[in-house]
């Protein structure tokens, strides 16, 4: 078994092959996701010399390395999140143990529990008591997870190779439920008018249908999973921080409002460190964390596919993917809480797949 010790900046020479190495095996998997920049051994460097070489940070990170027989054998990333000012956080900051952690492929048996162990002992002396932890479908450590008590909380679904080109409509009609060679069915005249409102900008007049969106979104969390329990101001502070956000240079808010008022919401935004290890180049991917429609009320199921409600959700999304794309993005990442079918099957439908994902554990 292998002995478990605290990274200190002497041991950044080898940490970064065998972070780069996982790094290269993410990009294999999922090369329209995971990109690597120009010199992925600097970033790294960089990122492992700021973590290793700072003190009494605002946000608590660690590295555990795993050694055996004086060699390198595993590394934990691990930091504690601080609670979004929407959620309640009654427990206080979650620990989470990150993408970046690996095993090398010459590790000793029982070397990923080993560390699982450590990180989580870690984080719980320092106050953690929820636990997360990352994975990528198909890493070694889903299933170490999945022995250690994880249960699935989030998913983070990705479409990859985004591009201004149109979609053929053959493409469009499948997405529809429809053959290429299939006539649309035939649709009410309010479902017609329905059609003729396009996804638009949000203006500061939307800030409040968006936090009433949001309130119905937050209540089906939830109902999902009690992680998410909503702060008391929530309603509040979402409204504060949209009005807000309608000022950032480097984001789009898109509203979908047929008629009767707002159906939907969406954010599109850069992706950051918090879901890229330092290896990847984050630049050419895109994130949505905020995305609601009324289409998803229903945590189970869906309406038909070719219903108005669906059209207009659909082009919500893809209104989001549009503005990702006029901002150099060729992939983007949306956030869905794993109990949530409906929201699932929707984006399947759209084009996306499970890209990585966070499990939860109590302690």
């Amino acid at each position: 078994m292998p002995s478990i010790r605290i990274a200190k900046a002497a041991d950044i020479a080898q940490m970064v092959p065998l972070l780069l190495a996982d790094a290269r095996q993410r990009v294999r998997r999922n090369p329209g996701l995971w990109h690597l920049p120009a010199d992925p051994g600097a970033a790294v460097q960089a990122d492992l010399t700021a973590s290793l070489g700072a003190d009494n940070t605002p946000i608590r990170r660690r590295w555990l390395l795993a050694e055996a027989e004086g060699a390198l054998a595993g590394i934990a990333h691990t930091m504690q999140l601080p609670v979004p000012p929407i959620y309640a956080g009654a427990l206080g900051p979650p620990g989470l143990v990150m993408e970046a952690s690996c095993v090398a492929e010459t590790a000793p048996p029982g070397t990923g529990a080993a560390l699982l162990a450590a990180a989580e002992a870690d984080l719980t002396a320092s106050g953690s008591r929820i636990l997360l932890a990352a994975s990528t479908p198909g890493d070694a450590w889903e299933a170490v997870f999945a022995a250690a008590g994880y249960d699935p909380l989030t998913q983070y679904l990705a479409r990859t190779g985004l591009s201004a080109a149109p979609e053929p409509e053959a493409a469009l009609a499948s997405q529809r439920g429809l053959g290429s060679n299939s006539a649309p069915p035939h649709a009410s005249d309010q479902e017609e008018a329905d059609r003729q409102d396009p996804p638009r900008t949000a203006v500061p007049q939307d800030v409040a249908g968006i936090a009433t969106l949001s309130a119905r979104h937050r209540q089906i969390l939830h109902q999902l999973n009690g992680f998410w329990a909503p702060h008391a101001e929530a309603d509040a502070r979402f409204g504060a921080w949209m009005a807000k956000s309608q000022t950032f240079p480097d984001r789009d808010m898109i509203v979908a409002e047929p008629r009767a008022g707002l159906t939907g919401y969406v954010i599109a935004q850069p992706a950051t460190a918090l879901h890229f290890p330092a290896p990847h180049d984050v630049g050419p991917v895109g994130f949505v964390d905020d995305f609601f429609h009324v289409v998803l009320d229903d945590p189970q199921e869906l309406p038909a596919r070719d219903s108005a409600i669906q059209r207009d959700a659909a082009a919500l999304i893809r209104a989001a993917e549009a503005a990702l794309v006029a901002r150099g993005k060729t992939a983007a990442l949306v956030v869905c809480p794993a109990a949530w079918r409906s929201k699932t099957a929707f984006l399947v439908n759209a084009g996306y797949g499970v890209a990585m994902g966070w499990s939860i554990k109590r302690v």
